[in-house]
């Protein structure tokens, strides 16, 4: 099971908060994004309840997190 967090850092600690997602294994991708929001990350786990245990003490803890947007995929497809 994946889920899609969007994040908001504070202005200059993008690089810091991806050199700490990088040492998160449930953290399969991170990508910096333009728009309302700074990144983007792929996270995986084996249930829903371990995904927002994941999110709410791990990615939210990071120094230089301002907020975050969780996105659960419901249906879709891969190449």
């Amino acid at each position: 099971m994946h889920a899609y967090v969007l994040m908001s850092v504070q202005p200059g600690m993008e690089r810091q908060v991806i050199s700490s997602l990088k040492k998160l294994d449930k953290v399969s991708e991170a990508s910096l994004i333009f728009g309302q929001y700074d990144l983007i990350l792929k996270v995986q786990a084996d249930t829903r309840e371990e995904l927002w245990d994941f999110i709410s003490r791990e990615i939210r803890a990071i120094e230089g997190t301002r907020g975050t947007l969780t996105l659960f995929p419901i249906h879709g497809f891969k190449r």
